[in-house]
């Protein structure tokens, strides 16, 4: 039987050049929780910038829609991010302390239907 020898050289065939149109620091962020669906994507996201107004919220949404929804996707923003708020995003209806303490925490939400347009109070 003849001795195969295979000679494995490194070579890079393909390179990421994207070029984004938003800037976002790793920094200005948390994951909460993700839900992949087949068509849509929901993001629940711990918001650290300083500025919440809707410029800032509306510019950090579509910069990280562009790095890293692979899908239409859902976004909400929250000012905090411990165990009780995962409870409670995965809980409906929210009724007394756990509707006031939503409403507290809770920043903005973006929906993939009408991506420039931003929810603020949808607690409330």
């Amino acid at each position: 039987m003849p001795n195969r020898e295979y000679k494995l050289f490194p070579e890079l065939v393909a390179e990421n050049t994207q070029q984004y149109k938003y800037d976002l620091s790793l920094d200005s962020f948390e994951m909460i929780m993700t839900d992949h669906k087949t068509a849509v994507e929901n993001f629940h996201i711990f918001y650290k910038g300083l500025n919440t107004s809707k410029d800032s919220i509306l510019s950090f949404i579509k910069a990280f829609r562009e790095r890293y929804c692979t899908r239409k996707a859902n976004v909400s923003l929250y000012n905090q991010n411990n165990d009780y708020l995962k409870v409670l995003i995965k809980t409906y209806p929210l009724q007394g302390e756990d509707l006031k303490y939503m409403q507290e925490h809770f920043l903005a939400m973006s929906m993939f239907e009408i991506e420039d347009e931003l929810w603020f109070n949808v607690y409330n």
